[in-house]
């Protein structure tokens, strides 16, 4: 019997999950137990934090003898997933250290990895408060990020307290975005201050492709202090982004 089997009903999930993470590191651990299956990755300068959290009820199949954690490489895990179609759900099983992964629709596909040994992250204790937060559409989001990686190496995120975000930069030329309430690009102002901020356009990239995974991403910062990002996926879980500002 295995010690875990797990099935998610959307593997493009993972796929973008997966391709986002390795842009920060080469290998994860996966924490699995009763309550469902957690990720936690830090880059090696300490500048970014993603967490990912999938709760039980989020998989469609759910069998846990005992709580595992096991060590993956993610450029595998990118290589594998690149297989992924439409139709796909994602399923893990571990025998012990034995790790299988299969993708799930009109044919079953397993790839069977290695359990390696990965450290634990160091993950900064406290929380941050955070003066604006705001929900946006992902589509936008992205837009912006593409625009802004042909300008600059660092974009300004300023709230000015009622309802509109710009985001621009400067570098070999200038570039502004603004998204307004009134234009339906901001769904949501949850708590709005005035706040003015700088972020590295590398660091941002990375996400990319998790803006195609959700329709609205909640975007979170304060004035020169780290600005978050979560995702609340559709087919249940959460992944959220915390990114320190740039030094200017």
């Amino acid at each position: 019997m295995a010690s875990v089997k797990i099935v998610y009903p959307d593997a493009k999930i993972f796929k973008s999950l997966f391709e986002s993470m390795s842009k920060l590191i080469d290998e994860i651990r996966l924490e699995i137990n009763e309550n469902g299956l957690e990720i936690r990755a830090i880059d090696s300068a300490n500048v970014a934090l993603m967490s990912v959290s999938f709760p039980k009820e989020s998989f469609s199949e759910f069998i846990i003898n005992e709580k595992k954690s096991v060590g993956l490489n993610l450029s595998t895990l990118v290589k594998m997933m690149k297989r992924v179609r439409k139709e796909d759900r994602f399923e893990i099983e571990i025998n012990e250290d034995e790790i299988s992964l299969r993708l799930i629709g009109t044919t079953k596909r397993e790839f069977k990895v290695n359990n390696l040994e990965v450290a634990i992250p160091e993950i900064p204790e406290g929380g941050i408060e955070f003066s604006t937060r705001l929900k946006v559409i992902s589509e936008t989001l992205k837009h912006a990020l593409k625009d802004l990686e042909l300008v600059g190496n660092q974009a300004i995120f300023e709230f000015d307290g009622n309802e509109k975000l710009m985001i621009s930069s400067v570098g070999e030329g200038k570039y502004e975005m603004q998204l307004t309430k009134s234009s339906g690009s901001i769904i949501e102002v949850i708590s709005g201050n005035p706040a003015k901020s700088t972020y590295s356009v590398e660091y941002l990239l990375n996400l990319l492709s998790l803006t195609k995974i959700a329709d609205t991403i909640s975007i979170s910062f304060s004035s020169q202090m780290p600005i978050k990002l979560e995702i609340d996926l559709p087919t249940g879980g959460n992944i959220s982004y915390l990114l320190a500002p740039a030094i200017v």
